[in-house]
Parts: C-alpha cells; structure tokens; sequence
C-alpha cells in the first residue's frame, strides 16, 4: 500500500503513474478503480474482493482525499473501523494507492485516527511544492509535448498570473493549446484566463489591493463554485504566511530576486507582497497574522465553525 501525499495534484498524479508503470512495465494487463472524497463501503469491498474469476488483469485501487482521513469531515468511527479493515485485508490481492492533497497551513485537513493508522502500514511519498523555476521547465516541456510553442518571455508573463499550482496552470496550457499551438499574449489576453479555475488567485489578489467590495465578491465567486468557509480561510492564512515571510527577509534586504529564490514564490507575486507590506504598518500585519492564529485554534477546539471565523476575519480586515 502506497500514500501520496504533498500540496501539488499534479506531481502527485503524475508519481501514482510512474509507479504503476514500474510495477506493470507499461503493460495494459491491471485496472484501475478510483474513489475520491466519499466511499460506498459495500462497493469498496466488492471490487476489492470479488474480482471476476475469468479476468487475468491486476487491479489498482486508488483513494483520494478520501474523508475518512481527515477528522474535519464527520465521520461515522464504526464505518472509519470497517474501512480500515478493508484496506488492510484488500492490500494482499490489490495494490492500493492512497492520494492526500496536504497544502502548507490548510487548516481544511487535519489527520484523522484512520490517517495515521495508514501511515504505519503504508509506504510514504512525499511530494514537495514545485518551485517556480521548476513550474517554468514543467510548462514548458509540457507545451512543447503536446506540439505548442511559447516564447521564454510569454511564457513568465503568463505563468505569473497564477499561483504556484501545476494541475491549474496545465489546465488553462489545455485550453489555449486548443485555439492555437503557437502561443502569445494577443492569444493569452484574448482567451478567459480568469475564471472558475483561477479564484483563489483572484481572492489573494483583492487582498493584497485592499479593496473591501472586491474581496467580498471573490469570497462569494468562491462559494458559488463550492469552496466552503475552511478552505477560503485557508487561502487567506497561506497567503499571509507568505506575506509574512517576505516581510521577514525585508528586514535585511531589497532583493526581489533573492527573496524570490528563497521562498520558491515569483518574482512578481515578491513585488505585489512588497507593495502591501510597504502599505501596511507593522502593527496591523503582526494584528491580522495573530488573529488568523487564534481562529486556527478556536476552530480546532470547536469554538467557533469555519463560516463565522472567516466573517469575524473579513469584518477585521475590513474596519482596520
């Protein structure tokens, strides 16, 4: 039994199929089942113990995020106990692969009982965040691949319009790849580039331009298309951990490159951080970095849901 686990969907897919490969050597003799989030028990056993006895091929099972392993999902223990049992009894006859998307301070997933039971018996890959110099060559390659062309300087433009998120930034290579192989800004400006698959994006950036009205309608995007309360506070918690960070590093040096290369974050998104924190008295960044803190915690111990912490933050951030 493998787990997976890291902040980036796509390296994580993509080291699922480099094992499979190995194990198989690119044969065409397994199956692949998969199951994300929610999981029919008595499915789940079915395909885990009643294959068809005229089916020569292996079979793959693959779990990802499944709900079972976080403890912020409310979770039946007696159905939690059967799963594991499953797992533990199917893992003889199956290769199982456990996906766990983990982002730096997401505080939508914390491990559940059941999570760490796994970690004892499965084999752990970890997937480390991709820096942005690695986002570029992985683009780049993955254009050139699928018979498109950029050039270096378009493709930094457009790559600092995103945040550091590979499944994201293929999706929208996808679509223009579509309109035309040979890809430049006329084509970049003219194609819908913020859209559903760039909100979190969108809500940083209303942020750190302190626009009140502008960040209420991103929170509102966000839900209409089904980001909940914790995974939005999340964003915003990541966000000013790395605004944090830069401001750090500002204390001793200028250097947007430098601290670019030491956060692994784009040169560009360096600037905008700069840009707040010179906005920003040190008081009202140390106030909100406390506040996304105690919220954190009061969440974890059940004092306040996810939907009035996120109001009480944006209600803060707001009037100060």
């Amino acid at each position: 039994m493998y787990l997976i686990r890291g902040e980036d969907s796509y390296l994580i897919n993509q080291e699922l199929q480099k094992i499979i490969d190995l194990k198989f050597e690119n044969q065409d003799d397994y199956s692949v089942i998969t199951y994300n989030e929610s999981i029919d028990l008595e499915q789940l056993s079915d395909d885990i113990f009643n294959q068809s006895l005229f089916s020569f091929k292996k079979q793959v099972i693959v779990l990802k995020n499944i709900d079972f392993f976080n403890s912020k999902k409310k979770n039946d223990n007696k159905k939690m106990n059967d799963f594991l049992q499953l797992l533990e009894k199917g893992q003889d006859n199956n290769l199982i692969f456990i996906l766990q998307d983990i982002k730096k301070n997401d505080i939508s997933f914390n491990p559940s009982l059941a999570y760490k039971k796994i970690e004892y018996i499965s084999k752990i890959i970890e997937i480390k965040k991709p820096s942005d110099k690695d986002v570029y060559n992985y683009i780049k390659e993955y254009i050139l691949k699928n018979g498109g062309n950029i050039s270096s300087t378009t493709l930094l433009d457009f790559l600092s319009m995103f945040p550091n998120d590979l499944q994201q930034i293929i999706n929208e290579v996808d679509k223009l790849l579509l309109q035309n192989k040979n890809i430049d800004m006329l084509l970049i400006n003219n194609s819908n580039i913020i859209s559903s698959d760039n909100i979190e994006f969108n809500l940083s950036n209303c942020i750190l331009k302190q626009k009140s009205i502008d960040i209420i309608e991103a929170i509102d995007e966000q839900k209409k298309y089904g980001n909940g309360a914790s995974e939005i506070l999340s964003q915003i918690s990541y966000l000013f951990y790395q605004i944090y960070c830069t401001y750090l590093l500002m204390e001793n040096t200028s250097d947007n490159e430098y601290i670019s290369k030491t956060l692994s974050i784009h040169s560009y998104r360096i600037k905008l951080f700069m840009s707040y924190i010179k906005r920003t008295n040190k008081h009202k960044l140390k106030e909100l970095i406390e506040l996304l803190a105690d919220i954190d915690i009061a969440i974890k111990s059940g004092l306040l849901d996810e939907e009035n912490a996120l109001n009480k933050f944006i209600l803060f951030y707001i009037e100060i």
